[in-house]
């Protein structure tokens, strides 16, 4: 009985562990690009700690509403904001976070479009910052390690001259 609820538990948290790291890496193999939200600026949208995932795309997508991943000027800020104005003539767009109380500062040329979100899953966001990081990933890989050793140490510790103990 003890091996079944053994086997139970450890097949529970192998499989937790599998979904957790298809939903970080599996979207990329579809072409979406996975990012979390560090700041409740879209709030209740996109809650803080949150994986977004950013399907590429450009201006012939954009739409006023519709919220859009883009970079903010030179640098390499990335930002998603619902688009609230565009002027196709300049070749910008207006943008504004759900939870700010005005608009962005500025507008921002249709060249910096990254895309659009197409999914959010909370919480995955803070996971997914830990993953990026050496220690996450040597984490990952020795938390694999340890739910494949303890799915067969019951077995291991369980034999008794050659035999397993029958449950």
């Amino acid at each position: 009985m003890m091996r079944k609820i053994w086997n139970f538990i450890t097949s529970i948290l192998l499989i937790l562990y599998i979904l957790v790291v298809a939903l970080l890496f599996l979207p990329q193999a579809a072409g979406l690009k996975p990012m979390y939200v560090l700041s409740g600026s879209m709030e209740p949208t996109y809650h803080v700690g949150s994986l977004i995932y950013i399907k590429p795309g450009n201006a012939d997508k954009l739409e006023v509403s519709r919220p859009v991943t883009y970079t903010m000027g030179n640098s390499d800020v990335v930002v998603t904001h619902r688009v609230i104005k565009i002027d196709k003539e300049k070749r910008m767009f207006y943008t504004k976070g759900d939870a700010n109380l005005s608009e962005d500062s500025g507008a921002t040329s249709f060249d910096h479009i990254i895309g659009y979100p197409l999914l959010s899953i909370p919480y995955l966001g803070y996971v997914a910052a830990f993953a990026s990081k050496t220690a996450g990933k040597i984490i990952l890989v020795t938390g694999l390690a340890i739910l494949l050793i303890m799915s067969y140490l019951f077995d291991f510790l369980t034999k008794r001259g050659g035999k397993s103990e029958k449950n």
